[in-house]
């Protein structure tokens, strides 16, 4: 969560549109929390079924697949948002709630321990996405959120685009 898709998208919304700090933290640690728990659903329902039904070269190329796929979304909102479409700014948003694979290693590693482990590392990772994202906007608020308030929502969606394509490119090659 402490990756700059993940906040910066939710600093510049907020400070534009005049959150306070209590309300950016709440907000922000609610986002950080269904993230984490929507990442290890979509983790654990990889590891247990997935796996019997793909190769890891195939679950690879799907994620690879999966962040392009969010990428062009995300660039086709922008456009729209450059075009006057108010209703659009939020998707930038997206990016910071949608399941990542961060934590299907871990759930892989996991199962060879039984699901009580499982499920403690399940709880560990939604405690640490939730309270990650709450830290960064917390201490953003206090430094970079005043200079990222002057950036279009545009900018950042574009920003998050190429964070996410080089993402892509980081698991297609690894």
């Amino acid at each position: 969560m402490i990756a700059p898709d993940h906040w910066i998208p939710f600093s510049v919304l907020s400070s534009k549109r005049g959150y306070s700090l209590r309300k950016s933290l709440s907000i922000s640690s609610g986002i950080g929390f269904g993230h984490g728990a929507l990442s290890v659903l979509v983790s654990v329902l990889v590891a247990f079924t997935g796996l019997a039904f793909l190769s890891p070269e195939e679950i690879r190329i799907g994620a690879v697949l999966l962040l392009v796929a969010v990428s062009i979304y995300m660039v086709i909102n922008a456009v729209r948002e450059e075009s006057g479409n108010e209703n659009i700014e939020n998707t930038s948003i997206l990016v910071s709630i949608v399941p990542d694979p961060a934590f299907l290693p871990i759930a892989l590693l996991a199962i060879v321990y039984g699901d009580f482990f499982l499920g403690i590392l399940s709880l560990i990772f939604i405690l640490t996405s939730g309270f990650a994202l709450l830290l960064v906007v917390y201490v953003a608020r206090g430094s970079i959120f005043r200079k990222l308030e002057k950036l279009k929502p545009t900018t950042v969606d574009y920003v998050v685009v190429a964070v996410l394509l080089l993402t892509a490119l980081f698991v297609y090659f690894s």
